[in-house]
């Protein structure tokens, strides 16, 4: 009887000591019980951190060049990390710092075929874990949704042993969004709409697996690449041009980027007769809130606003920009 109960409790132990959490729906089983050496990359990665709680793990954070583009509220936590990167890195100067946790997505810190990604780093004796609006490089044609979010954020809070605080997030921001929804009227036709990033020979757009596209959806529009079977892709400037999107969504990095990306969009020529160009609809968004994280909920909240608002001219949509 004593050897059937050590015999369980050894296996119990085993087991708990290898707990395992989907990533793009498959099962990573995790090398450490519980995370406490975090890498993350780009700043929707740090600002899931940061809203964790976990500023004193967080020993690098990559892809962030100005910290004054993080949520203010999370500016006395950014104090108490050291290693702030604008830039990404290479795979030793990774390993040196000896993380047990890297946070990111495929094109924003992972790369495939190099030894910056999620197999290399397991090969190392390093979790990784893979932000869902990513999944789609990993064949997942899961939709990705607000909901999404939501899921990385339970998610990381299991990986690091924050699962009251990560639950506590979860319904604040589902209330937000259960109190955003109850206020959306229906317009008619959505507006179409046109997300620009970057790019000038071809533009680099917003996918039907970004949850920009979502987002979009559910403030009562219409990401005219909806069809994309990607999260972000490029596409043809004559076929924006056809799809005549009535708003355009800018993409801003920062340091007046926005602004400039504006002004070239008005003076492209295959927009000139676009209802976005003729009605000078834009609205101006930062980088950090067209990617999937923390803000996500807030950008709903802000296009629910902004693009099916009720001007007083009768026009359908509003002319403010988002900043």
């Amino acid at each position: 009887m004593f050897v059937l109960a050590l015999t369980f409790a050894l296996l119990s132990s085993s087991l708990k000591a290898a707990p395992e959490y989907y990533n793009c729906q498959r099962p990573i089983p995790s090398q450490h019980q519980s995370h406490s050496r975090l890498i993350s990359f780009d700043i929707n990665s740090l600002e899931l951190a940061l809203a964790l709680g976990l500023e004193e793990r967080v020993i690098y954070a990559y892809g962030v060049e100005d910290t004054d583009r993080v949520l203010p509220n999370y500016k006395e936590a950014l104090k108490q990390i050291k290693n702030i990167k604008g830039h990404y890195t290479s795979s030793s100067e990774i390993l040196k710092s000896k993380p047990d946790l890297i946070i990111g997505g495929w094109n924003y810190g992972f790369y495939r075929g190099t030894d910056i990604s999620p197999g290399a780093f397991s090969s190392k004796g390093i979790d990784s874990y893979l932000l869902s609006e990513s999944c789609i490089h990993e064949d997942d044609y899961t939709p990705v949704t607000i909901e999404s979010v939501f899921h990385d954020i339970r998610t990381l809070g299991s990986l690091t042993d924050r699962h009251k605080e990560a639950e506590a997030i979860i319904t604040q921001q589902e209330q937000r969004l259960e109190a955003i929804e109850s206020q959306l009227v229906s317009s008619g036709t959505p507006a179409r709409v046109f997300v620009y990033d970057s790019g000038i020979s071809q533009p680099f757009t917003a996918g039907g697996y970004s949850v920009l596209n979502n987002i979009i959806a559910r403030s009562g529009a219409q990401n005219i690449f909806s069809n994309l079977n990607s999260n972000w892709s490029m596409v043809d400037w004559q076929e924006v041009a056809s799809l005549d999107p009535e708003l355009i969504i800018v993409v801003d990095y920062g340091y007046g980027d926005g602004e400039q990306k504006k002004a070239n969009l008005q003076k492209r020529s295959q927009l000139s007769k676009t209802s976005a160009v003729k009605n000078n609809n834009f609205l101006i968004i930062p980088y950090a809130s067209a990617i999937s994280g923390i803000r996500s909920v807030g950008l709903l909240d802000l296009l629910s606003q902004r693009i099916l608002c009720k001007p007083s001219q009768g026009e359908r949509l509003c002319l403010e920009e988002v900043y």
